[in-house]
């Protein structure tokens, strides 16, 4: 849709991937001149958006299993402290991190 890909294109966020295979979660931000549609078109162009632990799953395992969904969005003209705040809320809300979360830190 134009009109998701336009908004997505000039907010900043906090987003949620979900294995839903295993309950896995990941707690993820895109902040900087990196908005939510470029952080999106990284994972959807390489299955894994860089991120070390998704890295070492299945590119078809994470196309079948995966859930993506947006937590929380931001202005562009948010400070990117505040979002990196808030993306570490959420890791401590949803335990995204350690045994049974796909964070690092």
């Amino acid at each position: 849709y134009e009109g998701w890909h336009t908004a997505l294109r000039n907010m900043k966020g906090i987003y949620l991937i979900v294995d839903k295979s295993t309950g896995a979660a990941y707690v993820g931000k895109a902040d900087g001149s990196e908005k939510l549609w470029a952080r999106w078109s990284s994972y959807a162009a390489t299955g894994h958006g860089d991120n070390i632990e998704l890295k070492k799953l299945d590119a078809e395992h994470i196309q079948k299993y995966f859930q993506w969904s947006i937590l929380e969005v931001m202005d562009e003209k948010t400070q990117d402290d505040y979002v990196n705040a808030r993306e570490s809320w959420w890791k401590l809300a949803l335990s995204t991190r350690g045994a049974g979360g796909l964070n690092r830190h």
